[in-house]
């Protein structure tokens, strides 16, 4: 199942955000589901909150929770009472098959007990799937491995609210997000190996979550908690009616800066747009070291407006100095291209203890929170006559 592994500590959702490229305004998303509007949905909480998925249990999330308002997906324990619990040794498998005492019987309706040890446990298959393991959960949303029932999703509930003025083009960006361990569990289960100033707070710096003004330092990018990890990100642009043509080539910003040094042994090398783009991949965005050998690498997108380059071998040689390359040629959804090749090189702390940089992955398309940026000038798009209020369907 995704996600798989330790089930009442794992979690995935679904992160929706729409962006006025003119300005850098964030704009509202209509949830059907919830009846709300909000600024973004699937960020990290920055306070504490009740989750209201579970109405009538007064069960708290703690800052750096992902956004409950979200999709998730997740598997949730309860001891019988229609409520999340995190006290697993006392947890109920609610599908278990019982006598009228509520005592465990086997297939021929003896008891399971110290007189008949071996008496194999039955379980009901309440949602008639073939699963008898999601129906011993409170709620299990994971998703199936294909090509089983449930391992797919479709989801149309969400709309862009645009407001009157906007100039657009908007970019809208979809991603799944994964943690190895939510934040409720990682409290309750890792305590300061987590909370890492021990002030009993998760301050994750990362997806809008509570933050003290640290960066994170590692790859990938978290200060406290368990990395919100993007699994998959897609973008779609959605045209304002009236506005002019976007002549304008996509700005970019790296990281590392050129010319780092110190920089981490397991880095990510970033390149960062001003608006979606296609045409970063592993043939486009390159790295190789001070020889001139290429170092195999994955590329991937990791933010809306982020790809990353995965080194296979993770870790850098400590002192060595790298060059990556992106090419020219990289094109934002009207067809403009970047008319530059970009190459700039970086060096590896030699003592790991003396590494420095920010990891996190900036925020949608705001290039400008990146180290340094290699921009050409901004061209500003005139105004449209966007007239009351549009909503604006995607499928995800």
């Amino acid at each position: 199942n995704f996600p798989t592994g330790f089930p009442e500590g794992r979690i995935a959702w679904v992160a929706v955000h729409a962006y006025d490229l003119a300005t850098g305004n964030e704009l509202p998303i209509r949830d059907s589901f919830w009846k709300r509007s909000a600024v973004g949905v699937g960020n990290l909480t920055n306070r504490e909150m009740i989750d209201p998925a579970f109405p009538g249990c007064n069960w708290a999330l703690p800052a750096g929770s992902a956004d409950p308002f979200s999709i998730q997906f997740k598997a949730v324990a309860s001891l019988g009472n229609g409520c999340p619990t995190l006290d697993l040794p006392y947890a109920t498998s609610l599908n278990l098959v019982t006598n009228e005492r509520g005592l465990p019987i086997d297939e021929t309706g003896k008891l399971v007990d110290a007189k008949n040890p071996r008496g194999l446990l039955q379980f009901k298959d309440v949602n008639g799937n073939g699963d008898l393991f999601d129906d011993a959960y409170l709620r299990d949303t994971r998703l199936k491995p294909m090509p089983n029932a449930g391992a797919t999703m479709s989801i149309d509930r969400y709309a862009v609210e645009i407001p009157a003025g906007t100039v657009g083009p908007i970019a809208v960006s979809a991603a799944v997000y994964y943690q190895s361990v939510e934040a409720i569990v990682a409290g309750k289960f890792l305590g300061n190996m987590v909370d890492t100033n021990n002030n009993f707070e998760l301050e994750p710096c990362v997806l809008g979550g509570l933050c003290d003004g640290r960066h994170p330092t590692t790859e990938p990018a978290v200060v406290e908690g368990s990395p919100p990890v993007p699994m998959v990100v897609r973008n779609w642009v959605i045209g304002v009616e009236g506005a002019a043509a976007d002549s304008a080539p996509p700005r970019l910003a790296t990281y590392p800066e050129a010319g780092a040094r110190g920089v981490y042994t397991d880095a990510v090398v970033k390149v960062s747009f001003s608006e979606p783009v296609t045409g970063v991949d592993a043939r486009t965005f390159t790295l190789v070291d001070a020889k001139g050998a290429a170092v195999p690498a994955a590329v991937d997108q990791i933010g809306a407006g982020t790809f990353g380059l995965f080194p296979h071998k993770i870790a850098l040689t400590p002192g060595a100095t790298y060059t990556a390359h992106l090419t020219a040629g990289i094109a934002d959804t009207a067809g403009n291209r970047t008319a530059d090749e970009r190459t700039w090189s970086f060096t590896i702390a030699a003592d790991p203890e003396h590494a420095t940089g920010n990891t996190a992955v900036p925020a949608a398309f705001e290039i400008a929170s990146q180290p340094v940026a290699l921009t050409q000038p901004t061209t500003k798009r005139p105004a449209a006559s966007a007239k009351g209020k549009h909503h604006a369907h995607r499928h995800l």
